[in-house]
């Protein structure tokens, strides 16, 4: 892999917004460089591949956005001020989001055609973790998203805002 850019920072401290683009790496330097802003409140990651776990643990962080990521194995989110979380892409795990006491605004947007065939039990699954969110908007292709969503409607009873998209 060739570096294509190179980033020095004097202050650390006082960055309070952060956008990635194009994080492409295997191991977890990216993740050491998120740590090293303790006031980050909004962290925008667009694009990342042939990373295998991304674990975001930030105190203060209340909008995490992730466009087009492709994790192999897990996101794990330790952020327990997270007000908002958009997603676009692809099958990943969630770790953590049940945990987000303070998450309000959910907005996933799901490529299906990057879903394993185990998608259906995916989705539940990451619905039910967003179950304490008061607005949970979610874009697929797959018809039969109106139904799971339906089946699913008991376990979100603080949700006041529900948008289920499917083309």
């Amino acid at each position: 892999m060739v570096a294509i850019a190179y980033v020095k920072l004097s202050s650390t401290p006082t960055v309070w917004n952060l956008t990635l683009c194009n994080v492409n790496d295997e191991d977890t330097t990216w993740i050491n460089f998120i740590d090293r802003f303790p006031l980050l409140e909004k962290l925008i990651i667009d694009g990342c591949s042939m990373m295998e776990y991304l674990h975001v643990s930030q105190q203060n962080l209340t909008n995490l956005v992730l466009y087009d990521c492709f994790v192999t194995r897990e996101v794990r989110i330790n952020s327990p001020k997270l007000k908002s979380l958009e997603y676009k892409g692809g099958f990943t795990f969630f770790e953590g989001i049940e945990a987000l006491q303070e998450l309000e605004f959910v907005e996933l947007y799901l490529d299906p055609l990057k879903f394993r065939d185990y998608w259906y039990s995916w989705i539940r699954n990451l619905l039910e973790s967003c179950a304490h969110s008061k607005h949970l908007s979610l874009i697929c292709g797959i018809e039969e998203l109106a139904e799971l969503v339906s089946s699913s409607l008991p376990f979100y009873v603080a949700l006041e805002h529900l948008l289920a998209i499917s083309s």
